[in-house]
């Protein structure tokens, strides 16, 4: 039930959520070649750069498994890597895995280790691509372990290793509601709708590796959960979303499309097509 509710609302939304500032850089770019973005209006502000080597060490580990993607899923299927049928196949394939390695909703570090050997083929790399992988492979999981107990909620480190995958941000948005949507009812709670956004600013974070080492993870962990919590009130703010507190997948759609993407541009960045797999990089 719960793809099926994420299929009708990547369809019945997703046209007002990727038509919406489509061609909009999704965060201010950096002179040095990255890019950086701010939430600066949550109780505590969070602002992130993600410069040049940041940007070409998440191209080459966004790369290596698009190649393992490609094979394992698209070669499979026959089905085109730039179309919407051939990123969701990919992305419920990375959420098959994640979920064949955890157990009762946690993801050990010894589960998530297993799910990128399956997911990222690291044979015929050099010692450079192949370290660079790795790194930032185990910076998105630690990012993800802030109780450091090694291990992860399952869903969350889905979402956020799905800005890893091809596909629209309209795709990625429709599946990591899915995802939270575990019952099936259309519809994600106040704490459901603060993890989706908090699972792609954690992984936003843990990728701006290179120019975020000298920040401290526990200050960084609470001003990810501030500015989550501060995003999830704004879609919950229009009086439309009322529905004993629970916000459907259109009533995130209507509220970007009216506005929300001023508040949360750096959702654009779930498309790596802008910035990661952009020539001008």
């Amino acid at each position: 039930a719960g793809a099926a509710a994420g299929a009708a609302a990547g369809a019945a939304a997703g046209a007002a959520v990727g038509a919406t500032a489509a061609s909009r850089k999704s965060s201010a770019p950096d002179p040095s070649g990255g890019y950086e973005f701010s939430i600066d209006d949550s109780s505590t502000p969070l602002r992130v750069r993600l410069d040049a080597s940041d940007v070409r060490a998440l191209r080459r580990l966004c790369d290596a498994l698009a190649r393992s993607l490609k094979k394992k899923v698209l070669a499979k299927k026959k089905l085109d890597a730039n179309s919407d049928a051939g990123a969701a196949a990919c992305l419920q394939y990375v959420k098959t895995v994640f979920l064949a390695n955890s157990d009762g909703g946690v993801c050990a570090k010894s589960g998530f280790d297993e799910s990128c050997r399956e997911l990222v083929e690291m044979d015929g790399m050099d010692d450079t691509e192949r370290n660079t992988c790795s790194t930032l492979l185990q910076s998105l999981f630690f990012s993800f372990d802030r109780a450091e107990q090694s291990s992860v909620d399952v869903c969350e480190i889905i979402n956020g290793f799905s800005i890893l995958c091809g596909g629209s941000k309209s795709t990625k948005l429709a599946f990591a509601f899915d995802v939270l949507d575990t019952k099936g009812k259309g519809a994600l709670s106040r704490r459901s709708l603060w993890r989706f956004f908090r699972a792609f600013l954690t992984a936003l974070c843990a990728f701006s590796f290179e120019s975020g080492a000298d920040r401290d993870p526990h200050e960084t962990g609470v001003a990810v959960d501030a500015a989550a919590i501060w995003t999830a009130t704004k879609v919950f703010e229009k009086k439309e979303v009322d529905r004993a507190n629970r916000a459907t997948f259109n009533d995130i759609a209507q509220w970007y499309g009216e506005g929300g993407y001023t508040k949360a541009p750096w959702l654009e960045l779930l498309d790596l097509r802008k910035w990661v797999h952009d020539d001008s990089q």
